[in-house]
């Protein structure tokens, strides 16, 4: 540690003004092309026509029949978002006073039903009440605040201090080297991540105990790239994306206007993305995807559900609502959060011109079957599309949702698809105890070995506080051995789906912890050998400079420290606990993992089999895990 120290100081002049200026200089590197900047003037003397042509010229023929059916869904939609009911509706205010007026009329159905709830479910009643007015008297203060922000302009004061020092950098600027690392595990069969590491390098062992265990394996860069893929998605112009629903004729040339930056970026990173659908309204969650055809594996597709804005207070108001819903319908039984769930699968009074499930289905379906068309003309077996699926935030719990749904009904992706792991961040609980029985059981059935939901919580500011967002709405169901003695539908009955992996980077080696495992099973935490380079910076700048160097770093120390239940929520702030993490190591070139652990890497969580491998190199982000500081949350993202 003493000699990267000294090597870290020796570099400080070279570093000195490099939490200042990288900024800065990130986006002076040209856009691939076709993509051109909008600041030059070859850009800004375009006629419509040469506008026109220039969105066109870099999409697929598929992208663009995915962009069509998106923006059709987007008019048919705007018809009803026109009328002065909606509008209304729509407004903040207005949006949080209707909740709590179906908080009221639930409230009171269920004394209808039950007068003598408050003498026989007390615990139940009394913390419907308590939680309700706490959490709505906190949505009436953001309420205000948010306004109070518009009025003022601190908004636009906001936004001119990131442009000014912050100059268009982004968490997922010059992640090219990330999103390659991670692509041997997106395009990989899912059969070859089944046995342990020993034995998939060594297929002599066979016949080891160890072939016998059940593995799962959290595979730090798909979290990473799949994270950078769900935050990406909150960089679409809502200005555009307005005008997409109030012009019909010119709905697909705003709506790709809107969403350039996502294509753009997957262009960057040597994926597709596309555009699938939108929901409730066009400031609301949303649903796209990056997929890419062209590997030595398998093809991939990644599905993202876009998260909670941090002005939108309905967004904000769907999270905290602790509303169960009946789920039978879509998810096989149980209750589910209804905002989350009404969302996917609106019911058929709800106005909706279209279920946004299989809006998204449909999109996969005609991704696979173009892979599927181009092997044809090849000798070998056929290689199926692998689908991951991932979200943060809202998101998040929307994707864990759509999870559940795919593995109570497999026969949805058809017979060109492979299902694999889900990676949610910063997930709301989204389901009562009933599903989330029902999702571990299916996770236990044979066809879905090898895949299971990640369910990722930042903690770095504090081990017991964390994302605020994570405990959001609170429950008791979480264990299997407390859901029996808890009424299904009611508010205590909230549980969350999928392994848990609360990210520690503030604390001791290796910086994660890893929750309840099924039995049977163990877990690995793995990444590539090889880090991109600049996965070094944030240590040298921490080094460097005890005092933030600029008005945004100061902005996030602040955060940080006086509340880190919102700084651990910021996707920067995943994306830099992820760097962190302590895993094992595999080297890309090679069919098998390294026989080995970092040092700082304790043994399989369920399994402490001995090991006695030479040890292996240390990764870049071990050697500096105890004096990084991590990446900033984005803020220029909203």
């Amino acid at each position: 540690m003493s000699r990267i120290l000294k090597e870290l100081k020796t570099s400080t002049e070279k570093d000195n003004s490099m939490s200042y200026q990288s900024r800065k200089k990130s986006r002076t590197v040209p856009y691939p092309h076709p993509y051109k900047d909008h600041s030059t003037l070859e850009f800004k003397n375009m006629t419509g026509e040469q506008e026109k042509h220039y969105y066109d010229q870099s999409l697929y023929p598929i992208q663009k029949t995915a962009l069509t059916a998106h923006s059709v869904d987007l008019q048919r939609s705007a018809k009803r978002r026109t009328s002065l009911r909606y509008r209304i509706q729509s407004q903040p205010i207005v949006a949080l006073f209707k909740s709590f007026l179906t908080a009221i009329y639930h409230s009171s159905m269920v004394l209808l039903n039950n007068p003598m709830a408050p003498l026989t479910d007390p615990a139940n009643w009394l913390y419907a009440v308590a939680a309700y007015t706490i959490i709505y008297s906190i949505l009436s203060i953001v309420n205000f605040g948010l306004v109070l922000i518009q009025i003022l302009g601190i908004d636009r004061i906001i936004m001119s201090m990131s442009m000014k020092h912050a100059s268009g950098y982004k968490m997922f600027d010059n992640q090219r080297k990330t999103i390659d690392s991670a692509r041997k595990n997106l395009s990989g069969n899912v059969e070859d991540f089944l046995l342990a590491p020993k034995v998939r390098a060594n297929p002599d062992m066979k016949t080891h105990p160890a072939s016998y265990r059940r593995h799962l394996e959290f595979n730090v860069d798909v979290a990473k790239t799949i994270l950078l893929m769900s935050s990406i998605v909150y960089e679409r112009d809502t200005m555009f994306l307005q005008k997409a629903a109030d012009y019909p004729d010119s709905a697909r040339l705003y709506l790709l206007k809107s969403e350039e930056s996502m294509y753009r970026l997957g262009h960057e990173w040597g994926v597709q993305f596309i555009s699938i659908a939108d929901y409730q309204n066009v400031h609301g969650p949303f649903t796209g995807a990056f997929y890419n055809l062209d590997n030595e594996g398998n093809p991939f597709m990644v599905i993202v559900f876009k998260g909670t804005s941090p002005g939108a207070l309905t967004e904000w108001i769907t999270d905290m609502t602790f509303k169960l819903g009946s789920c039978g319908d879509a998810l096989g039984a149980g209750y589910a959060h209804d905002g989350f769930y009404s969302s996917l699968f609106p019911s058929a009074d709800s106005g909706a011109k279209i279920w946004p499930y299989m809006r998204i289905i449909e999109t996969i379906k005609m991704v696979a079957q173009l892979a599927f068309e181009k092997q044809v003309h090849s000798t070998g077996p056929k290689k199926k599309l692998n689908l991951f699926v991932g979200g943060h935030s809202l998101g998040a719990g929307m994707a864990s949702l759509f999870y559940a749904r795919l593995l109570e009904s497999p026969g949805d992706l058809g017979e060109h698809v492979t299902l694999r792991d889900a990676y949610c961040f910063g997930t709301p609980r989204a389901c009562g105890a009933i599903l989330a029985s029902r999702v571990e059981f299916n996770l236990r059935k044979p066809e879905n070995l090898g895949r299971t939901l990640w369910r990722v919580a930042n903690r770095s500011s504090s081990r017991f506080i964390g994302d605020m967002v994570t405990r959001m709405p609170p429950g008791l169901a979480d264990r299997r051995a407390d859901r029996t003695n808890l009424k299904e539908g009611s508010l205590l009955s909230y549980a969350a789906i999928g392994i848990p992996i609360d990210l520690t980077p503030n604390y001791v080696a290796p910086f994660y912890t890893v929750g309840a495992i099924p039995c049977g099973f163990q877990v690995k935490v793995v990444k590539a050998l090889k880090e991109p380079e600049h996965e070094f910076e944030d240590a040298k700048r921490a080094l460097t400079h005890f005092w933030p160097r600029d008005p945004i770093e100061f902005f996030n120390r602040v955060t940080s420290t006086l509340a880190p239940m919102v700084h651990d929520h910021f996707p920067g702030s995943y994306f830099a606990s992820l760097r962190k993490m302590g895993a094992q190591v595999y080297d890309q070139q090679d069919s098998g993992m390294i026989q080995s652990q970092t040092p700082n890497e304790p043994h399989e969580v369920q399994d402490n089999e001995e090991d006695n491998s030479r040890p292996s190199k240390m990764s870049p982000e071990m050697g500096f895990s105890k004096i990084g500081h991590g990446a900033l949350p984005d803020l220029t993202s909203r």
